[in-house]
């Protein structure tokens, strides 16, 4: 296996576990208002207007 493709599996995980993360906490980048903030855990529904 070459480095470049660990490195690039890595990247991948990387980003989907972000996305996972960004999902849990209800993170929308596109809210204008109201939406909940990325620390608070616990609750689940739609965070954003």
């Amino acid at each position: 296996m070459s480095r470049h493709i660990l490195v690039y599996g890595l990247y991948c995980l990387g980003v989907v576990m972000l996305t996972m993360m960004a999902a849990r906490d209800g993170y929308s980048p596109f809210a204008t208002g109201g939406a909940r903030g990325p620390m608070m855990f616990g609750s689940y529904g739609p965070t954003h207007k």
